[in-house]
């Protein structure tokens, strides 16, 4: 039986992967797990068996003895996943690093003396092909998977919210939360803890929601505790899982979070908040959701956000293409690897 390993760091990635792992043993592959940061406990919480490899470790310690026929990654801000990729060329296996999203296409791949790649990267349409293969010095081939997370996620989903009991009358509006501080500074023109106090502040008067706030697992929830100091009666911090808050959510706020298309694809309603951004982040966010760039207009899109509370909106036809077979196109392209290695 041929193997895979599935390794990541960041949640993107590992959330990809942990969908992939159906369709692959179904075609009859053993798949294995290492991860290292967010990556392990996301795993774990979804029964998996993770090898856990210290976050920053030189890759191969953790990694499984036995031999592994193709290793599939995330790619993320983590020098995991592109260490991981120079691991597999040394024992010529074939390595795929998969894109989660549309952004961050120049970091997923940078290196302190210049750019690493795996043998071949998978991106979720053809519009990231083209963006990615613009970059400079971009190397490894690109293949267009879609994207399996979403596309099981939207399923799971759209059961959850079809079985659920009546909605109360408070409705529920989750925040979910990036480490844009830790990760970027000043530089976006914004971060989470910015756009929360003026998302708070702008609340409507006279609320019949309950507003949550989700951390993204990477930040330290001690940042948000002191954060909802004074705002602890229109706020409250929240540890349950993305899948269930998004369910039972009547209304998802973020910034740029790929949680917001999560919610568009559910007909769930969207509202994003970047005031004073420096540049189109996520740019597939302004496609089907509102987005405010000026914090002077929060007070009156939180109106008409609130307004549309447990309503149904439409799903633009571009994103159900992206979810159309990703799970076994994803593995269509782990076997064209597998097959071009020098090995087979």
């Amino acid at each position: 039986m041929a193997r895979l390993l599935f390794a990541a760091h960041d949640p993107g990635g590992a959330l990809i992967l942990s969908a992939l792992q159906p369709e692959a043993q179904r075609r009859g592959y053993d798949v294995v797990f290492t991860g290292a940061g967010p990556a392990v406990s996301l795993w774990r919480e979804r029964g998996l068996d993770v090898t856990e490899a210290w976050d920053g470790e030189m890759p191969g310690i953790g990694f499984p003895p036995q031999p592994v026929d193709a290793l599939v990654t995330g790619t993320g801000f983590s020098e995991f996943e592109r260490g991981s990729w120079g691991w597999a060329r040394e024992r010529r296996i074939p390595s795929l690093g998969i894109v989660d999203s549309w952004t961050n296409f120049d970091l997923r791949f940078g290196a302190p003396d210049g750019r690493i790649f795996p043998d071949a990267v998978g991106v979720i349409d053809e519009n990231a092909r083209t963006r990615i293969s613009g970059l400079n010095d971009f190397e490894a081939p690109v293949m267009v998977v879609g994207q399996p997370y979403l596309q099981i996620q939207t399923q799971v989903l759209e059961r959850a919210r079809a079985e659920r009991e009546a909605p109360n009358k408070r409705r529920l509006v989750v925040f979910f939360s990036e480490p844009i501080r830790e990760d970027y500074g000043e530089g976006r023109g914004f971060d989470q803890f910015s756009v929360f106090h003026q998302l708070v502040k702008s609340l409507p008067s006279k609320s019949n929601a309950d507003v949550l706030i989700k951390p993204h697992p990477r930040e330290e929830t001690v940042g948000w505790r002191q954060a909802l100091i004074g705002y602890e009666e229109q706020c409250q911090l929240t540890n349950e899982p993305t899948p269930a808050l998004t369910a039972n959510a009547d209304g998802i706020i973020g910034m740029t979070t790929m949680v917001l298309l999560e919610a568009h694809l559910a007909g769930i309603p969207t509202l994003s908040l970047q005031p004073n951004r420096t540049d189109k982040i996520n740019p597939v966010i302004d496609e089907f959701s509102e987005v405010i760039t000026n914090a002077d207009d929060f007070g009156m899109a939180l109106e008409r956000f609130w307004q549309q509370l447990g309503s149904r909106t439409p799903v633009l036809s571009r994103f159900q293409n992206i979810l159309a077979d990703s799970d076994r196109r994803l593995v269509s392209a782990i076997e064209q690897i597998v097959n071009k290695s020098p090995d087979s």
